[in-house]
């Protein structure tokens, strides 16, 4: 079975968080992953926060943040995006074709534009959407929509 994926759940395949087991577990099973190329600038974004995330005390910050932009985080972080773009199975679908939907779905929604680029792109693919997002999962599941987000825990279960 195919599946339209978020950054919530491919970060996890690139990053070792405590979800990435399961996104692993589907991304094998998985007869095909599908995302919108937005995927690849929320990526992006998230890798600089993982790589500026502090892991110091309050003292320690200040120094860190005065250390050169070419540090072993960065560069994994760097790696980690190279890694998404060639290393995995993604099909992508240019987001510019799913912009009308996405934003009727955000208005509909009240929820960002973002995260209902994922949605259009499922329904017009008639694929699932997984995410790893609990707070655009219980939008979805308090919608017409719900039948259509999976969370990402219970889409590696079955």
């Amino acid at each position: 079975m195919g599946y339209v994926i978020d950054a919530s759940v491919a970060f996890k395949l690139i990053v070792t968080e405590p979800d990435s087991p399961q996104a692993h577990r589907l991304a094998v099973r998985a007869s095909i992953l599908v995302a919108p190329d937005l995927l690849l600038i929320e990526m992006a974004n998230a890798l600089w926060r993982y790589a500026r995330k502090p892991d110091l005390e309050k003292e320690e910050i200040r120094a860190a943040r005065q250390l050169p932009l070419h540090n072993e985080r960065v560069d994994n972080a760097k790696n980690a995006l190279a890694e998404l773009i060639s290393g995995h199975q993604i099909d992508f679908v240019e987001a510019d074709k799913l912009a009308l939907k996405a934003l009727a779905l955000a208005l509909e929604l009240g929820h960002p534009i973002y995260d209902c680029t994922y949605l259009a792109l499922a329904l017009a693919e008639k694929l699932p959407f997984v995410t790893a997002d609990t707070r655009f999962l219980r939008v979805a599941q308090q919608s017409a929509y719900a039948d259509h987000v999976i969370d990402l825990n219970a889409a590696s279960d079955t």
